[in-house]
């Protein structure tokens, strides 16, 4: 369901600086057999630094990411772009459940701008324009900078231009409503291209040898980076276009190995993201340069 409610409520949860001092409280008790974290309340300065306190204490899902779920009326937009890169660094996946709201900066920063994002059951998102006060310092009027910084994270982040237009037509005053249903169809969850791939690692731990190995093993960030990263390996050899060439990636493949084995301790978690995850851009790069040469040919 898609709603439009015009309040003066709304007109205190400007995306731009509330003032409220009180920021969100980020709880972690258990759901579904996992630690979850539960945010509630305002977005303001200090809420990334109050949410990192958490993250130690939560498990992460099924994608390896940390679970959370938001019930915000929306805040600064400064504070929502700082918790944006904590999760960006950590990897979450933000949920708005049943009964919840995620509004304004909430919606339009924070929820949108993890690697998964989903509405659930009666949960709903509200969005509207990005506005700041006017010279007078009382009557909100749209911001263009702001709006344009928001644009340029969500796109960023994966969601489609066309989504994020969306909510442009909805001024000062005015709040779109959007429930789990129509969210998805319009590209508000997901996003539509996540990699759906799972925390498994492509190999056997019963046989892991190596410290990196064990490590992928017992780390579900590492293990759905390495699944991921693997996957991609076998779409870019599928996309090889003759034996040597698949050779040569293989060759590749097993150099890389050799590298991303060489991470040690301290920095060993991080040493192995990286080299994970420069080693999936390489061989996306291939994948396109390949299906580009493929199209050439035909």
């Amino acid at each position: 369901m898609l709603s439009i409610i015009r309040s003066a409520t709304v007109l205190s949860l400007i995306l731009i600086g509330t003032g409220v001092a009180q920021g969100m409280d980020f709880d972690v008790r258990p759901y579904e057999g996992r630690r979850t974290i539960f945010g509630d309340g305002p977005i303001v300065d200090g809420d990334a630094d109050r949410l990192a306190t958490a993250i130690s204490r939560a498990d992460r899902d099924q994608f390896g990411n940390i679970p959370i779920f938001l019930n915000s009326p929306g805040g600064s937009v400064a504070a929502a772009l700082e918790l944006v890169k904590l999760m960006d660094r950590v990897e979450f996946s933000p949920l708005v459940g049943s009964g919840a709201e995620c509004a304004s900066a909430c919606a339009s920063i924070v929820y949108i701008s993890a690697r998964y994002h989903l509405v659930i059951g009666s949960g709903r998102i509200g969005l509207h324009t990005c506005y700041a006060k006017d010279a007078s310092g009382r009557a909100p009027e749209p911001s263009a900078f702001c709006n344009e910084a928001i644009r340029e994270n969500a796109v960023r982040h994966g969601t489609s231009y066309s989504a994020i237009r969306m909510w442009d037509d909805y001024a000062p005053g005015e709040m779109a409503w959007f429930d789990a249903r129509i969210a998805c169809e319009i590209g508000l969850c997901g996003p539509p291209g996540f990699d759906r791939v799972l925390a498994f690692p492509s190999f056997d731990c019963r046989k892991a040898m190596l410290e990196s190995e064990k490590r992928i093993c017992s780390d579900k960030r590492l293990a759905r980076h390495e699944a991921s990263m693997a996957k991609t390996y076998a779409e870019a050899l599928a996309a090889a276009g003759s034996a040597e060439e698949k050779g040569r990636l293989r060759e590749a493949q097993r150099k890389w190995l050799a590298t991303r084995d060489n991470c040690d301790e301290p920095g060993l978690i991080d040493c192995l993201l990286q080299a994970l995850d420069n080693r999936q851009q390489a061989l996306l790069r291939f994948v396109i340069d390949a299906q580009n040469a493929a199209s050439h040919r035909r």
